[in-house]
């Protein structure tokens, strides 16, 4: 599930109101479901059948495989130095997660800089689930992006998640025709 701001405007009692985008991805059924939230929206879920893949996350040693390769066609086209260093395991969000460390070296000059910038790359992954539960980006060019799970639930998800709000049309989207359901 994923709730994204899409900004506000004025309700009817003159005063501003957010507005929200929700997609709703769910595996078992192949479906896609989104729907907008607020006082001036249409109360309509659109819901898309399609194929979502399977990532199987790659194991330590292909993800190193997979790296070196990488490095050695990042070094065709230029002069960067990348080192790739295991970090082990740890414990995120209750569940052991394997890390993985990649820093590439810019030289001087290749992108205007005056001195190397390193950009690094981290990746702590479940193997039992198939998850990445950390990722870092620490880029100077562009700062530096954490995404970690915080609060993990192994239990099965509540139905109500992949359902409409109450109150709102469900229109099934298909290549040739709509269909309006309830």
């Amino acid at each position: 599930m994923n709730e994204m701001a899409m900004g506000c405007a004025r309700g009817e009692d003159g005063q501003p109101k957010q507005a929200l985008s929700v997609t709703v991805a769910d595996p078992t059924t192949s479906t896609i479901m989104y729907w907008q939230v607020g006082d001036f929206m249409p109360k309509i879920a659109h819901v898309h059948r399609m194929s979502i893949p399977n990532h199987k996350q790659p194991t330590a040693e292909e993800a190193a495989e997979q790296t070196k390769r990488s490095q050695i066609a990042a070094k065709t086209q230029r002069h960067d130095e990348v080192r790739v260093e295991n970090l082990g395991s740890k414990t995120v969000a209750g569940v052991l997660a394997e890390g993985m460390r990649t820093v590439r070296t810019i030289p001087a000059g290749e992108e205007g800089n005056d001195l190397p910038l390193e950009v690094i790359n981290e990746q702590w992954t479940s193997k039992e689930l198939g998850l990445t539960v950390i990722l870092v980006d620490d880029d100077p060019r562009r700062g530096r992006t954490t995404v970690e799970f915080e609060d993990l639930s192994l239990g099965e998800p509540d139905p109500a998640v992949f359902a409409a709000p109450a109150g709102y049309k469900v229109v099934e989207q298909h290549q040739e025709e709509t269909v309006v359901a309830q």
